[in-house]
């Protein structure tokens, strides 16, 4: 017995992925040479300014670099995490900005108004799913106006000698198209 989802096929932008990564990585990668840097430049100054006094006070090396690592990694954590949450937070407006702007055009266009279109920042990630909902647009807003002009065209030819069915039908398409906003 398969499991739902086990079989999904996800289709996906790996250029955009990777760039993600590869921000993501950068990122990380000069915050902790920021953090290596810093500790560098605290231990060396330490060091040899305490060093000569530091065995009185410490048993070893280790006991007097501890506090210092520890204070210095969870400021890194800190500074860290938070430069990471205001970059996520940027990355992620290029991709939640259009998805609403697509939700907004879905609605209206399940509103019947067809003449809803999207556009989208020129850096956003989704500029080619807006030009897709704008295509699909364009194309229900042509085959709308071809049965308009298809049911104008076929009033005249059914006349009087047409069935009472084949009059209601056309009444039904006719308003069932005139619904739509082009």
């Amino acid at each position: 017995m398969k499991r739902l989802g086990l079989n999904r096929i996800v289709l996906i932008n790996k250029s955009f992925q990777l760039r993600q990564i590869t921000s993501f990585v950068a990122l990380n990668s000069l915050i902790m040479l920021a953090f290596g840097g810093c500790l560098y430049l605290f231990l060396n100054s330490e060091v040899d300014a305490n060093l000569y006094s530091a065995h009185v006070t410490y048993k070893n090396l280790r006991s007097m670099l501890f506090p210092i690592v520890l204070t210095l990694s969870l400021l890194n954590v800190v500074v860290s995490s938070l430069i990471l949450a205001v970059f996520v937070l940027y990355a992620s407006h290029k991709i939640a900005g259009p998805m609403y702007r697509f939700k907004l055009a879905l609605d209206e266009i399940s509103r019947r108004n067809l003449s809803a279109t999207t556009s989208v920042r020129h850096d956003d990630q989704l500029q080619e799913v807006s030009a897709s909902l704008k295509r699909v647009a364009e194309t229900l807003r042509e085959d709308c106006q071809t049965m308009k002009n298809g049911l104008a065209a076929m009033k005249p030819l059914a006349g009087g000698n047409a069935s009472p069915e084949l009059l209601r039908t056309l009444e039904k398409l006719q308003t069932t198209v005139d619904l739509y906003r082009i």
